[in-house]
């Protein structure tokens, strides 16, 4: 008998997050990850010597990359190294602060009021689970039921 493991892949519509599957479903972060640093690498090519910090941090923050790392996050279940991983590309991405110091990093985005995306995850997450259960579509109700 030949024991046979499935391992696939599958792109969701928006393109990522990838679906691994073994045994349970897994999300792979890499297109996100890199469709995030290939923004924010366009953002600082085109208007880092020219704008303030404040509007190249609206720019990754709310407008441009953010979104793009998280998109579709809410409805998986990541990991806490998962989660790890979204925090540690975001303050890798951070080159406006001129500094490789995680701590002096981490403080220059709570005074800029830049909130790590693992908190931004679980806040879409609870918002995600409350318009689910709230949902007056037919298959959502069913689906709560089980």
């Amino acid at each position: 008998m030949v024991l046979v493991t499935l391992i696939f892949q599958l792109e969701m519509v928006g393109r990522y997050p990838g679906l691994v599957s073994y045994d349970t479903v897994k999300c792979s972060l890499s297109n996100a990850k890199c469709n995030f640093y290939r923004a924010v690498n366009g953002i600082f090519s085109r208007i880092l010597n020219f704008a303030s910090e404040e509007v190249i941090l609206e720019l990754i923050i709310t407008r441009k990359c953010m979104p793009i790392l998280l998109y579709g996050l809410e409805s998986c279940q990541l990991s806490n190294g998962d989660l790890h991983s979204l925090d540690f590309t975001y303050n890798r991405s951070m080159k406006l602060f001129k500094s490789s110091n995680i701590e002096l990093i981490k403080e220059c985005q709570g005074y800029f009021r830049c909130l790590p995306p693992s908190l931004n995850v679980k806040e879409r997450c609870q918002k995600f689970i409350s318009k689910y259960e709230n949902s007056v579509n037919t298959f959502c109700k069913y689906c709560n039921a089980l």
